[in-house]
């Protein structure tokens, strides 16, 4: 385990510590085991490596080419333009760097005006943006826009969907609950729901 993605983790945890609304949403696990993997390169990882912000974005950058980047969907799904553009590490999780069946904590990347098409998942999820920004749109939900330091909590089974902003998007998440194993999978949007704010 590479002292790059030791610091993630421990500034992975501050942030949640430091988040009312994560620290809310899970209990992160202070020494949980660690798994070696071979870092696995994406087409964005040199542009996640290159990110300056706080703390913590530092600590995704000084981390990225040292961790085990993937991506759900193929190409036959959302095209070869998207899969450039787009990727995500699990930090913590069943298949994480650092090991629990309780949570799953991933760093996600999307470039610039990507359209993330209507998914959904088991899981409950809260997503933190650290950079960029992005529309929001959970089904049955008034679409909401979020920015760096905002939070959007989804409900498990929830359809949704993301437009990413103009200068792409850094996000740090959270899962729980049932099928916290389970990958995301695409799933047609619905707006046959009562229309309310988003959380």
């Amino acid at each position: 385990m590479s002292l790059a993605l030791k610091r993630l983790y421990l500034e992975a945890g501050r942030r949640v510590a430091s988040t009312p609304a994560l620290a809310e949403f899970a209990d992160w696990p202070e020494t949980p085991p660690a798994r070696s993997q071979i870092p696995q390169i994406l087409p964005v990882t040199a542009k996640i490596a290159a990110l300056s912000g706080d703390t913590f974005i530092e600590a995704i950058a000084a981390a990225a080419p040292e961790a085990a980047w993937r991506q759900t969907y193929t190409q036959a799904e959302v095209g070869r333009a998207y899969l450039d553009e787009y990727g995500w590490v699990e930090l913590l999780g069943p298949t994480g760097h650092f090991i629990t069946d309780e949570l799953r904590a991933f760093v996600g990347f999307w470039g610039p005006a990507l359209q993330y098409p209507a998914h959904s998942h088991p899981a409950s999820e809260i997503y933190l943006v650290l950079k960029g920004s992005a529309r929001f749109e959970v089904q049955g939900w008034t679409p909401r826009d979020a920015g760096p330091g905002e939070t959007v909590e989804i409900p498990g089974g929830a359809t949704h969907a993301m437009k990413i902003g103009l200068q792409g998007l850094l996000v740090f998440a959270l899962w729980k609950g049932t099928g916290i194993g389970e990958d995301a999978k695409l799933d047609a949007a619905r707006d046959d729901q009562p229309r309310k704010a988003a959380l």
